[in-house]
């Protein structure tokens, strides 16, 4: 605060000499200097000054800006080193001004004469930076133009900053304020590294956020585009099905021929216990089962399929020595359903009774009385069925042998011949791949049985369409299917087998089964 009163005190005489050199009037430069006069002491002075200028507008109007000095703290009086000094104002300084201003015949440089080198170097110096005023953007605003001049003057003088502080002794005074200085501007590098660092930070923040943002977004469109993806694909995929059910259902109307026929198949594969496996039970099965499809144009819904079936199967479906009333009954519309009945599986022969049986995949061939079902049950009850007509196919052979070896243990010399009960109707017709002692064999490269293999060649035309069977007129009889049967499947069970099969039919053979 003393350095900096001591600028203030160098200001204001700055400002009263400032005003002889800069411009303005005598009287008021004399009131500028008899408001600080009395400060110095220098009571004769001051009415010196208002015996001379006192009626001036302009002296009074320099003597009220006194206030300026009054702005910056006040005044007090002390001494130093023999001249008097009010709040650092140089009064000796004031006085010769002041003398110069009484004694206006004295020639101009009297008034530069205040001008001593200390006096210009106080001036140019600022002593809060250690340094000479420096001009801001090359400018000295007020209140610094005037020491702006100085700092000139002291150039045009050949002083340096170094003359000024050696001059004027403040050498101390200079490395304190430099250190402030120094510090003050480490203290702003500081701030505005920070400042930097933070804005910097806060950018990094922001970008990071953005690009947040942005991957957000990124992965909420790639979800949208994947929704829509998926729900035009949901859409193409049931538009497709639509169209392949309405298709399917189009098809099946004209696939469908014959609406209310009925159709049981039965293909037994699996058996249990030491019973040896039908390998191929199950293909002719299905072979059958497309033919009855989409040949005679059956509906799929009015097709009774039992793969592997057991005992009570069979007798759900066709009743039993008790009751003929099973679901096949169940299904015929009287008189109105053409019935297909087809069995591939295996056949035993009863060892007391010498029936033929119907092996369930559950039965036991050795007790095929008590386990097995038997075939003339099976006809009998089917003879009660109210069917417009009845076709049975039996792919098995009733002689306790089969192409993987004997079924039932312990037997030879036992034959079982297949026929219709007495009271049927001529509307049943029954095909049997063998004789009562003959084994039905099994064709390895086509995967069938030999008789179902044939059979459906057969009935898909052949047999009408061979010279040597049929009469090619596009009907299929039965006594074209048993003529196809004895020249085909009998010549190739001998040929490739070297055994005899030969088919069993039973039914009126001008039965047209098929016409194509």
């Amino acid at each position: 605060m003393r350095y900096l009163r001591s600028i203030f005190g160098i200001c204001a005489l700055s400002l009263i000499i400032a005003t002889t050199a800069f411009g303005h009037s005598l009287e008021y430069r004399a009131g500028r200097a008899a408001a600080h006069i009395d400060y110095c002491g220098k009571y004769d002075l001051n009415r010196a000054l208002y015996k001379k200028y006192g009626k001036s507008e302009d002296y009074k109007n320099g003597k009220s800006d006194h206030d300026i000095q009054t702005s910056l703290g006040g005044y007090h009086k002390h001494y130093k080193g023999g001249h008097h000094e009010i709040n650092y104002l140089d009064c000796d300084e004031l006085e010769g001004f002041t003398k110069t201003l009484l004694n206006t015949s004295a020639p101009a440089s009297n008034v530069k004469k205040a001008y001593n080198t200390p006096f210009i170097c106080q001036m140019a110096f600022n002593y809060e930076t250690g340094r000479w005023m420096q001009p801001s953007n090359g400018v000295y605003w007020y209140p610094y133009e005037v020491r702006g001049k100085f700092v000139n003057r002291a150039k045009r003088s050949g002083l340096s900053e170094q003359d000024c502080i050696r001059i004027l002794g403040i050498k101390d005074l200079v490395k304190v304020a430099r250190a402030k200085r120094d510090e003050e501007a480490a203290r702003f590098t500081r701030l505005e590294r920070q400042r930097v660092a933070e804005k910097a930070k806060r950018e990094r923040s922001v970008a990071l956020e953005l690009k947040r943002a942005k991957e957000i977004e990124r992965k909420r469109k790639e979800e949208v585009l994947q929704k829509e993806k998926e729900q035009a694909l949901k859409l193409a995929r049931r538009v497709q099905q639509e169209r392949q059910e309405k298709a399917t259902r189009l098809a099946e109307a004209n696939r469908i021929k014959n609406l209310d026929a009925i159709a049981v198949i039965i293909g037994n594969r699996d058996y249990q216990g030491r019973t040896p496996d039908v390998d191929f039970a199950v293909n002719d099965a299905d072979a059958m089962r497309k033919f009855v499809l989409n040949k005679l144009g059956y509906r799929s819904g009015n097709i009774i399929d039992l793969r592997d079936a057991s005992k009570a199967q069979l007798e759900e479906t066709f009743g039993s020595e008790r009751s003929h009333k099973g679901r096949l009954f169940d299904y015929v519309r009287a008189d109105e359903s053409d019935v297909i009945v087809f069995y591939s599986g295996h056949g035993v022969p009863g060892m007391s009774d010498k029936r033929g049986y119907l092996l369930s995949v559950d039965a036991n061939p050795n007790r095929a009385e008590l386990t097995g079902y038997p075939v003339d049950t099976l006809l009998k009850n089917l003879s009660k069925v109210p069917a417009k007509s009845m076709t049975v196919f039996i792919d098995a052979c009733f002689s306790g042998d089969s192409p993987k070896g004997m079924i039932v243990k312990s037997m030879s010399g036992l034959m079982v011949e297949i026929r219709q009960p007495k009271k049927t109707s001529s509307k049943m017709v029954v095909l049997t791949a063998s004789r009562g002692d003959e084994a039905a064999s099994w064709d390895e490269e086509a995967k069938h049985g030999l008789f179902t293999k044939h059979l459906l060649e057969a009935l898909n035309g052949a047999a009408d369409k061979q010279s040597k069977t049929g009469n090619k007129d596009g009907k299929v009889t039965l006594g074209e299917v048993k003529a196809y049967l004895d020249r085909e499947m009998t010549y190739q069970a001998r040929r490739r087998f070297s055994r005899d099969q030969h088919a069993t039919v039973s039914g009126d053979l001008k039965t047209v089964l098929l016409a194509y």
